[in-house]
């Protein structure tokens, strides 16, 4: 067991295709799911990770809004496309950077709340 959060229940929910695309209308659904499947548990997750910029789409958008609404916190990396577009949209989406061991960034980060280590860490396999 890694990480300082052993008893937290985690759910993976899929949202690229086979191909590599990431489709609003999947996105919008699996946001739809975890606002759903927080009901059900009578209690919010804390915690939305989205690892990568989804479409830059206001439905996308307006699902994460509600997501926010719940209480539900929602992080994005910010190195993929040279800052967030999902963080310049939504304000209360938290934009992770990367840094190495040396605390340089390691990608073409313009913008970010925040950087966490990006290089050599130990993650979970599929």
């Amino acid at each position: 067991t890694y990480g300082v959060a052993r008893r937290a229940t985690v759910m993976s929910m899929k949202v690229v295709s086979s191909s590599g695309t990431v489709l609003g209308s999947g996105m919008v659904e699996v946001l739809t799911q975890v606002a759903v499947t927080s009901k059900k548990m009578g209690q919010p997750p804390s915690l939305v990770v989205m690892a990568f910029d989804p479409s830059d789409s206001e439905t996308v958008h307006m699902a994460v809004r509600a997501l926010i609404e719940l209480g539900i916190a929602v992080v994005t990396s910010a190195g993929n496309t040279r800052g967030s577009s999902l963080s310049k949209r939504v304000d209360e989406v938290i934009s992770v950077g990367a840094h190495n061991k040396e605390g340089e960034t390691t990608s073409s980060v313009l913008y970010a709340d925040l950087f966490a280590p990006g290089e050599g860490v130990l993650g979970a396999s599929a």
